[in-house]
Protein backbone atom coordinates (compact mmCIF):
# COMPACT_ATOMS: atom_id res chain seq x y z
CA UNK A 1 0.00 0.00 0.00
CA UNK A 2 2.75 2.78 0.96
CA UNK A 3 4.49 1.82 -2.42
CA UNK A 4 1.12 2.02 -4.15
CA UNK A 5 0.00 5.71 -2.39
CA UNK A 6 4.27 6.97 -3.38
CA UNK A 7 3.30 5.96 -7.07
CA UNK A 8 0.26 7.46 -6.86
CA UNK A 9 1.30 10.82 -5.38
CA UNK A 10 4.37 11.03 -8.14
CA UNK A 11 1.82 10.57 -11.23
CA UNK A 12 -0.65 13.19 -10.42
CA UNK A 13 1.71 15.70 -11.83
CA UNK A 14 0.79 19.09 -13.45
CA UNK A 15 2.64 18.94 -16.74
CA UNK A 16 3.73 22.30 -17.93
CA UNK A 17 5.06 22.79 -21.34
CA UNK A 18 7.42 25.03 -23.32
CA UNK A 19 9.23 25.07 -25.99
CA UNK A 20 12.60 24.62 -24.44
CA UNK A 21 11.19 22.03 -21.65
CA UNK A 22 8.98 19.79 -19.87
CA UNK A 23 8.66 21.23 -16.14
CA UNK A 24 7.17 18.13 -13.85
CA UNK A 25 6.38 19.42 -10.65
CA UNK A 26 4.73 16.91 -7.99
CA UNK A 27 4.42 16.37 -3.95
CA UNK A 28 6.26 13.34 -3.01
CA UNK A 29 8.02 12.33 0.54
CA UNK A 30 10.48 10.57 -1.95
CA UNK A 31 12.25 12.84 -4.23
CA UNK A 32 11.21 11.60 -7.89
CA UNK A 33 13.45 11.73 -10.98
CA UNK A 34 13.13 15.15 -12.53
CA UNK A 35 15.39 16.14 -15.54
CA UNK A 36 14.52 18.11 -18.61
CA UNK A 37 12.26 16.39 -21.16
CA UNK A 38 10.71 13.67 -19.21
CA UNK A 39 7.62 13.47 -16.88
CA UNK A 40 8.78 13.15 -12.92
CA UNK A 41 8.72 9.10 -12.07
CA UNK A 42 9.23 7.89 -8.97
CA UNK A 43 12.26 5.30 -9.30
CA UNK A 44 10.29 2.50 -8.12
CA UNK A 45 7.51 3.13 -10.63
CA UNK A 46 8.89 2.41 -13.85
CA UNK A 47 6.68 1.05 -16.40
CA UNK A 48 5.97 -3.27 -16.47
CA UNK A 49 7.21 -5.20 -13.77
CA UNK A 50 10.30 -3.87 -11.31
CA UNK A 51 11.21 -6.37 -8.70
CA UNK A 52 11.32 -4.98 -5.51
CA UNK A 53 12.82 -7.31 -3.18
CA UNK A 54 12.03 -9.75 -0.87
CA UNK A 55 10.04 -11.40 -3.78
CA UNK A 56 8.19 -8.51 -4.08
CA UNK A 57 7.62 -7.20 -7.44
CA UNK A 58 5.83 -3.91 -9.01
CA UNK A 59 3.59 -3.29 -11.39
CA UNK A 60 2.66 0.13 -13.72
CA UNK A 61 0.67 -0.35 -16.89
CA UNK A 62 -1.35 2.83 -18.66
CA UNK A 63 -4.11 1.85 -19.45
CA UNK A 64 -6.60 4.44 -19.67
CA UNK A 65 -10.00 3.24 -21.44
CA UNK A 66 -9.83 0.27 -18.84
CA UNK A 67 -11.40 -0.01 -15.18
CA UNK A 68 -9.95 -2.68 -13.57
CA UNK A 69 -6.30 -4.31 -14.72
CA UNK A 70 -5.61 -7.50 -12.78
CA UNK A 71 -2.32 -9.57 -13.01
CA UNK A 72 -2.21 -13.06 -14.05
CA UNK A 73 0.08 -14.62 -12.27
CA UNK A 74 0.72 -17.78 -14.40
CA UNK A 75 3.78 -19.08 -12.30
CA UNK A 76 5.09 -20.22 -10.18
CA UNK A 77 1.68 -20.71 -8.26
CA UNK A 78 -1.16 -19.69 -10.67
CA UNK A 79 -3.35 -15.88 -9.44
CA UNK A 80 -4.87 -13.33 -9.82
CA UNK A 81 -4.08 -9.57 -8.54
CA UNK A 82 -5.68 -6.42 -8.62
CA UNK A 83 -3.80 -3.45 -9.52
CA UNK A 84 -5.19 -0.03 -7.99
CA UNK A 85 -6.24 2.50 -10.34
CA UNK A 86 -4.29 5.86 -10.16
CA UNK A 87 -4.77 8.80 -12.03
CA UNK A 88 -4.25 9.85 -15.70
CA UNK A 89 -4.86 6.49 -16.31
CA UNK A 90 -2.23 4.30 -14.52
CA UNK A 91 -2.73 1.15 -12.96
CA UNK A 92 -0.91 -0.02 -9.93
CA UNK A 93 -0.28 -2.36 -7.50
CA UNK A 94 2.80 -4.34 -5.43
CA UNK A 95 2.15 -7.94 -5.49
CA UNK A 96 3.75 -10.49 -3.10
CA UNK A 97 5.62 -13.59 -4.39
CA UNK A 98 6.36 -12.47 -8.16
CA UNK A 99 10.15 -12.85 -8.55
CA UNK A 100 12.07 -12.33 -11.61
CA UNK A 101 11.16 -15.95 -13.80
CA UNK A 102 7.49 -15.46 -12.89
CA UNK A 103 4.85 -14.80 -16.19
CA UNK A 104 2.17 -13.00 -16.39
CA UNK A 105 -0.43 -11.56 -18.21
CA UNK A 106 -2.52 -8.70 -17.68
CA UNK A 107 -6.23 -9.32 -17.71
CA UNK A 108 -8.14 -6.08 -18.94
CA UNK A 109 -12.03 -5.69 -17.43
CA UNK A 110 -11.85 -9.30 -16.56
CA UNK A 111 -12.11 -10.43 -19.93
CA UNK A 112 -9.26 -9.35 -22.53
CA UNK A 113 -5.71 -11.47 -21.44
CA UNK A 114 -2.50 -9.33 -22.92
CA UNK A 115 1.12 -9.28 -22.42
CA UNK A 116 2.46 -6.34 -20.68
CA UNK A 117 2.94 -3.24 -22.67
CA UNK A 118 6.37 -2.50 -21.63
CA UNK A 119 7.26 -6.24 -21.15
CA UNK A 120 11.07 -6.59 -20.40
CA UNK A 121 10.77 -10.07 -21.71
CA UNK A 122 8.97 -12.34 -23.99
CA UNK A 123 9.82 -15.91 -23.57
CA UNK A 124 7.34 -17.80 -25.66
CA UNK A 125 7.05 -14.60 -27.99
CA UNK A 126 4.91 -11.96 -28.99
CA UNK A 127 1.28 -13.65 -28.28
CA UNK A 128 2.55 -15.38 -24.86
CA UNK A 129 3.22 -14.20 -21.13
CA UNK A 130 5.90 -11.56 -20.08
CA UNK A 131 7.99 -12.80 -17.74
CA UNK A 132 9.50 -10.71 -14.57
CA UNK A 133 13.38 -10.53 -14.79
CA UNK A 134 16.28 -9.38 -12.96
CA UNK A 135 17.32 -6.17 -13.40
CA UNK A 136 20.93 -6.50 -12.34
CA UNK A 137 23.92 -8.00 -13.77
CA UNK A 138 27.10 -8.37 -13.12
CA UNK A 139 29.27 -6.39 -15.80
CA UNK A 140 33.40 -7.19 -16.39
CA UNK A 141 34.37 -4.20 -17.90
CA UNK A 142 36.80 -2.03 -17.61
CA UNK A 143 35.36 1.91 -16.54
CA UNK A 144 33.73 2.51 -20.01
CA UNK A 145 32.19 6.38 -20.51
CA UNK A 146 32.36 6.01 -23.95
CA UNK A 147 34.11 7.10 -27.26
CA UNK A 148 33.98 10.58 -28.87
CA UNK A 149 31.59 10.88 -32.13
CA UNK A 150 34.25 11.67 -34.48
CA UNK A 151 35.89 8.02 -33.52
CA UNK A 152 32.74 6.14 -34.55
CA UNK A 153 32.81 3.91 -37.12
CA UNK A 154 30.03 1.85 -37.22
CA UNK A 155 29.55 -1.59 -38.86
CA UNK A 156 25.70 -2.61 -38.83
CA UNK A 157 24.84 -5.73 -37.81
CA UNK A 158 21.75 -7.85 -38.26
CA UNK A 159 22.04 -10.61 -34.63
CA UNK A 160 19.91 -13.06 -36.79
CA UNK A 161 21.83 -13.29 -39.59
CA UNK A 162 25.74 -12.15 -38.79
CA UNK A 163 26.75 -15.93 -37.47
CA UNK A 164 25.06 -19.60 -38.12
CA UNK A 165 23.38 -19.36 -34.28
CA UNK A 166 22.16 -15.71 -35.02
CA UNK A 167 22.64 -15.08 -31.67
CA UNK A 168 24.20 -12.62 -29.38
CA UNK A 169 26.32 -15.02 -27.75
CA UNK A 170 27.60 -16.04 -31.18
CA UNK A 171 28.57 -12.21 -31.99
CA UNK A 172 30.82 -12.21 -28.98
CA UNK A 173 33.95 -14.56 -30.91
CA UNK A 174 33.70 -12.13 -34.25
CA UNK A 175 34.49 -8.81 -31.94
CA UNK A 176 38.42 -9.17 -32.30
CA UNK A 177 37.94 -9.39 -36.07
CA UNK A 178 35.99 -6.26 -36.31
CA UNK A 179 38.05 -4.49 -33.85
CA UNK A 180 40.97 -5.25 -36.01
CA UNK A 181 39.61 -3.97 -39.04
CA UNK A 182 38.97 -0.53 -38.17
CA UNK A 183 35.60 -0.70 -36.88
CA UNK A 184 34.78 1.24 -33.18
CA UNK A 185 31.13 0.70 -32.49
CA UNK A 186 28.88 -2.04 -33.81
CA UNK A 187 25.37 -0.78 -34.96
CA UNK A 188 22.76 -3.68 -34.08
CA UNK A 189 19.59 -3.80 -35.72
CA UNK A 190 16.33 -3.14 -33.98
CA UNK A 191 15.78 -6.27 -31.08
CA UNK A 192 12.68 -5.39 -29.27
CA UNK A 193 10.45 -8.62 -29.50
CA UNK A 194 9.05 -9.40 -33.27
CA UNK A 195 7.02 -12.42 -34.59
CA UNK A 196 8.66 -15.49 -35.00
CA UNK A 197 12.93 -16.21 -34.64
CA UNK A 198 14.01 -13.92 -38.21
CA UNK A 199 13.13 -10.44 -38.86
CA UNK A 200 14.55 -7.27 -40.07
CA UNK A 201 13.64 -6.04 -36.76
CA UNK A 202 11.71 -3.38 -38.10
CA UNK A 203 8.25 -5.28 -37.02
CA UNK A 204 9.08 -5.25 -33.63
CA UNK A 205 5.48 -4.48 -30.85
CA UNK A 206 7.30 -5.23 -27.53
CA UNK A 207 9.84 -2.59 -27.58
CA UNK A 208 11.04 -3.32 -24.32
CA UNK A 209 11.39 -6.75 -24.81
CA UNK A 210 14.42 -8.12 -25.87
CA UNK A 211 13.93 -10.49 -28.78
CA UNK A 212 13.85 -14.18 -26.96
CA UNK A 213 15.36 -16.36 -30.15
CA UNK A 214 18.52 -14.00 -30.27
CA UNK A 215 18.77 -14.66 -26.33
CA UNK A 216 17.05 -12.28 -24.92
CA UNK A 217 17.99 -9.46 -21.89
CA UNK A 218 20.63 -11.39 -20.73
CA UNK A 219 22.52 -12.46 -23.75
CA UNK A 220 22.29 -8.85 -24.90
CA UNK A 221 23.89 -7.90 -22.02
CA UNK A 222 26.42 -9.91 -22.14
CA UNK A 223 27.33 -8.53 -25.91
CA UNK A 224 27.24 -4.74 -24.96
CA UNK A 225 29.93 -5.99 -21.80
CA UNK A 226 32.20 -7.62 -24.32
CA UNK A 227 32.11 -4.70 -26.64
CA UNK A 228 33.36 -2.14 -23.74
CA UNK A 229 35.84 -4.70 -22.37
CA UNK A 230 37.77 -4.25 -25.95
CA UNK A 231 37.04 -0.57 -26.32
CA UNK A 232 34.30 -1.10 -28.51
CA UNK A 233 30.88 0.90 -28.54
CA UNK A 234 27.14 -0.40 -28.81
CA UNK A 235 24.83 1.74 -31.24
CA UNK A 236 21.28 0.21 -31.13
CA UNK A 237 18.50 0.97 -33.60
CA UNK A 238 15.20 1.77 -32.31
CA UNK A 239 11.71 2.32 -33.89
CA UNK A 240 9.36 4.97 -32.84
CA UNK A 241 7.73 5.75 -35.94
CA UNK A 242 5.28 2.17 -35.88
CA UNK A 243 4.94 -1.12 -34.16
CA UNK A 244 4.59 -4.14 -36.50
CA UNK A 245 1.12 -5.72 -37.03
CA UNK A 246 1.40 -9.27 -35.80
CA UNK A 247 0.88 -9.04 -32.00
CA UNK A 248 0.57 -5.44 -31.73
CA UNK A 249 -1.75 -5.36 -28.63
CA UNK A 250 -1.30 -1.64 -27.57
CA UNK A 251 -4.80 -0.32 -28.50
CA UNK A 252 -6.38 -2.66 -26.39
CA UNK A 253 -4.66 -0.61 -23.32
CA UNK A 254 -5.03 2.64 -24.72
CA UNK A 255 -4.79 5.87 -27.30
CA UNK A 256 -1.12 4.74 -28.36
CA UNK A 257 -1.46 5.39 -31.93
CA UNK A 258 -3.41 8.03 -34.18
CA UNK A 259 -5.45 7.85 -37.70
CA UNK A 260 -4.41 11.65 -37.89
CA UNK A 261 -1.47 10.41 -39.47
CA UNK A 262 -0.20 7.46 -41.79
CA UNK A 263 3.07 5.64 -42.45
CA UNK A 264 4.30 3.21 -45.09
CA UNK A 265 3.96 0.87 -42.59
CA UNK A 266 1.04 1.28 -40.26
CA UNK A 267 -0.73 3.55 -38.09
CA UNK A 268 1.57 6.38 -36.70
CA UNK A 269 2.11 7.34 -33.20
CA UNK A 270 0.18 9.18 -31.19
CA UNK A 271 2.65 12.09 -30.17
CA UNK A 272 0.63 14.77 -30.30
CA UNK A 273 -2.83 13.93 -30.46
CA UNK A 274 -5.20 13.05 -26.83
CA UNK A 275 -3.32 11.57 -24.03
CA UNK A 276 -0.10 11.76 -26.00
CA UNK A 277 1.90 13.35 -22.37
CA UNK A 278 1.51 9.33 -21.70
CA UNK A 279 2.78 7.98 -25.26
CA UNK A 280 5.81 10.32 -24.90
CA UNK A 281 6.22 8.75 -22.23
CA UNK A 282 6.56 5.48 -22.82
CA UNK A 283 8.62 6.02 -25.23
CA UNK A 284 11.11 7.47 -23.98
CA UNK A 285 11.18 5.77 -20.92
CA UNK A 286 12.36 3.01 -23.53
CA UNK A 287 15.13 5.42 -24.97
CA UNK A 288 16.45 5.56 -21.17
CA UNK A 289 15.75 1.70 -20.79
CA UNK A 290 18.64 1.01 -23.38
CA UNK A 291 20.76 3.60 -22.11
CA UNK A 292 20.63 3.11 -18.22
CA UNK A 293 19.88 -0.78 -18.32
CA UNK A 294 22.17 -1.94 -20.95
CA UNK A 295 24.81 0.79 -21.29
CA UNK A 296 24.37 1.12 -24.90
CA UNK A 297 26.56 4.15 -25.66
CA UNK A 298 24.20 5.35 -28.95
CA UNK A 299 20.65 5.29 -30.28
CA UNK A 300 19.71 5.56 -33.99
CA UNK A 301 16.25 6.48 -34.61
CA UNK A 302 14.95 4.73 -37.22
CA UNK A 303 12.95 6.83 -40.15
CA UNK A 304 12.34 9.71 -38.23
CA UNK A 305 10.32 10.93 -41.50
CA UNK A 306 7.73 8.70 -39.33
CA UNK A 307 7.69 10.29 -36.67
CA UNK A 308 4.64 12.85 -36.67
CA UNK A 309 4.78 15.69 -33.68
CA UNK A 310 3.34 18.96 -34.37
CA UNK A 311 3.05 20.18 -30.78
CA UNK A 312 5.27 22.88 -29.32
CA UNK A 313 8.20 20.57 -28.47
CA UNK A 314 9.01 17.46 -30.65
CA UNK A 315 9.35 14.47 -29.29
CA UNK A 316 12.85 14.09 -30.79
CA UNK A 317 13.48 17.21 -29.20
CA UNK A 318 11.90 16.15 -26.22
CA UNK A 319 13.57 12.28 -25.66
CA UNK A 320 17.06 13.77 -26.82
CA UNK A 321 17.19 15.83 -24.11
CA UNK A 322 16.18 13.12 -21.68
CA UNK A 323 18.83 11.26 -22.98
CA UNK A 324 21.45 13.81 -22.93
CA UNK A 325 20.57 14.45 -19.74
CA UNK A 326 20.80 10.87 -18.39
CA UNK A 327 24.67 10.74 -19.99
CA UNK A 328 25.25 13.66 -18.26
CA UNK A 329 24.01 11.71 -14.73
CA UNK A 330 25.98 8.85 -15.90
CA UNK A 331 29.68 10.59 -16.69
CA UNK A 332 28.87 8.58 -20.32
CA UNK A 333 29.26 9.93 -24.33
CA UNK A 334 25.67 8.75 -25.20
CA UNK A 335 24.39 9.78 -28.77
CA UNK A 336 21.26 10.25 -30.43
CA UNK A 337 21.06 9.53 -34.30
CA UNK A 338 18.07 10.38 -36.55
CA UNK A 339 17.96 8.51 -40.03
CA UNK A 340 15.19 10.26 -42.53
CA UNK A 341 14.58 9.74 -46.04
CA UNK A 342 13.23 12.72 -46.43
CA UNK A 343 16.00 13.81 -48.73
CA UNK A 344 15.17 10.63 -51.77
CA UNK A 345 16.81 12.69 -54.66
CA UNK A 346 20.52 13.47 -55.09
CA UNK A 347 19.53 16.99 -56.45
CA UNK A 348 17.01 17.64 -53.67
CA UNK A 349 17.47 21.09 -52.16
CA UNK A 350 17.18 19.24 -48.60
CA UNK A 351 20.16 16.96 -49.43
CA UNK A 352 22.40 20.17 -50.62
CA UNK A 353 20.88 22.13 -48.48
CA UNK A 354 22.04 20.14 -45.27
CA UNK A 355 25.88 19.26 -47.30
CA UNK A 356 26.09 23.11 -47.10
CA UNK A 357 25.28 23.46 -43.89
CA UNK A 358 27.51 20.92 -42.76
CA UNK A 359 30.32 22.13 -45.03
CA UNK A 360 29.94 25.37 -43.32
CA UNK A 361 31.29 23.86 -40.16
CA UNK A 362 34.49 23.53 -41.71
CA UNK A 363 37.29 21.27 -41.86
CA UNK A 364 37.61 20.51 -38.31
CA UNK A 365 34.51 18.45 -38.78
CA UNK A 366 35.07 17.02 -42.54
CA UNK A 367 38.66 17.05 -42.73
CA UNK A 368 38.49 12.79 -42.23
CA UNK A 369 36.83 10.37 -44.18
CA UNK A 370 33.55 10.62 -45.99
CA UNK A 371 32.55 7.27 -46.44
CA UNK A 372 30.17 5.77 -49.10
CA UNK A 373 28.45 2.84 -49.93
CA UNK A 374 28.31 2.86 -53.57
CA UNK A 375 26.93 0.00 -55.19
CA UNK A 376 23.38 1.71 -55.83
CA UNK A 377 24.84 3.82 -58.24
CA UNK A 378 25.73 4.00 -61.60
CA UNK A 379 29.35 5.06 -62.82
CA UNK A 380 27.42 8.71 -64.06
CA UNK A 381 25.45 8.82 -61.03
CA UNK A 382 28.28 8.31 -59.00
CA UNK A 383 30.75 10.83 -60.60
CA UNK A 384 27.92 13.52 -60.65
CA UNK A 385 27.46 13.15 -57.32
CA UNK A 386 30.86 12.96 -56.23
CA UNK A 387 31.73 16.01 -58.45
CA UNK A 388 28.95 18.21 -56.18
CA UNK A 389 30.97 16.60 -52.81
CA UNK A 390 33.95 18.19 -53.55
CA UNK A 391 32.75 21.39 -54.57
CA UNK A 392 30.74 21.69 -51.51
CA UNK A 393 33.36 19.90 -48.34
CA UNK A 394 36.76 21.14 -47.91
CA UNK A 395 39.86 19.75 -50.35
CA UNK A 396 41.46 18.05 -47.29
CA UNK A 397 38.11 15.21 -47.19
CA UNK A 398 39.36 11.93 -48.38
CA UNK A 399 36.68 9.34 -49.75
CA UNK A 400 36.59 5.90 -49.23
CA UNK A 401 34.52 3.18 -51.41
CA UNK A 402 33.98 0.00 -49.71
CA UNK A 403 33.10 -1.62 -52.79
CA UNK A 404 36.02 -0.92 -54.55
CA UNK A 405 33.96 0.10 -57.67
CA UNK A 406 37.66 1.87 -59.37
CA UNK A 407 35.92 4.83 -61.07
CA UNK A 408 38.41 6.12 -63.77
CA UNK A 409 39.89 9.09 -62.92
CA UNK A 410 38.56 8.74 -59.49
CA UNK A 411 41.52 8.03 -56.33
CA UNK A 412 39.67 5.57 -53.69
CA UNK A 413 41.48 4.66 -50.76
CA UNK A 414 40.59 2.08 -48.48
CA UNK A 415 40.62 1.46 -44.50
CA UNK A 416 43.15 -1.00 -43.68
CA UNK A 417 43.71 -2.24 -46.80
CA UNK A 418 40.82 -4.91 -46.34
CA UNK A 419 37.42 -4.71 -48.43
CA UNK A 420 34.52 -4.37 -46.37
CA UNK A 421 30.73 -4.24 -46.84
CA UNK A 422 30.28 -1.98 -43.16
CA UNK A 423 27.95 1.15 -42.76
CA UNK A 424 30.57 4.07 -41.32
CA UNK A 425 30.07 6.89 -39.69
CA UNK A 426 33.42 8.91 -39.38
CA UNK A 427 34.17 12.39 -38.23
CA UNK A 428 30.66 13.22 -37.19
CA UNK A 429 29.28 13.32 -40.73
CA UNK A 430 28.64 10.04 -42.69
CA UNK A 431 26.57 9.76 -46.17
CA UNK A 432 25.61 6.57 -47.23
CA UNK A 433 23.84 5.81 -50.33
CA UNK A 434 21.12 2.68 -50.41
CA UNK A 435 18.42 1.50 -51.87
CA UNK A 436 15.53 0.94 -50.14
CA UNK A 437 14.57 -2.32 -51.92
CA UNK A 438 11.52 -3.12 -49.48
CA UNK A 439 10.18 0.20 -50.33
CA UNK A 440 10.86 1.07 -53.40
CA UNK A 441 12.88 -0.77 -55.94
CA UNK A 442 15.97 1.32 -57.16
CA UNK A 443 14.96 4.56 -54.94
CA UNK A 444 18.32 6.32 -54.06
CA UNK A 445 18.36 7.55 -50.84
CA UNK A 446 20.71 9.69 -48.76
CA UNK A 447 20.76 10.19 -45.42
CA UNK A 448 23.36 12.15 -43.55
CA UNK A 449 23.83 10.82 -39.59
CA UNK A 450 25.21 13.90 -38.33
CA UNK A 451 25.06 16.75 -36.06
CA UNK A 452 24.27 19.30 -38.67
Amino acid sequence: MKEAMQCASVLNVEIARSFHRVVAIASVSEPPRVYEGVIAVNSECGLGATPLGDDRCGFLVWAPAINQVEVHILSPEERIAPLGKLSRGYHYGVVQGAKPGTRYFYRLDGNKERADPASKFQPEGVHGPSQVIDPHFVREEVHWSGIPFSHYVLYELHVGTFTAQGAFDAIVPHLDELKDLGITSIEIMPVAQFPGDRNWGYDGVYPFAVQNSYGGPEGLKRLVNACHQRGLAVTLDVVYNHLGPEGNYLNDFGPYFTDRYRTPWGSAINFDGPDCDEVRRFFIENALYWVREFRVDALRLDAVHGIFDFSALHFLQESTCAVHAQAERFNRRIYVIAESDLNDNLGSTFSTALLCKAAQRGSEILSGFILLHTWTLSSVSFVVFLAMLRALLPSSSRFIDFNRRGFPGIEMKHVTGKKCNASVACNTLSIQINTFWWLLPHRKCLHLLAKV
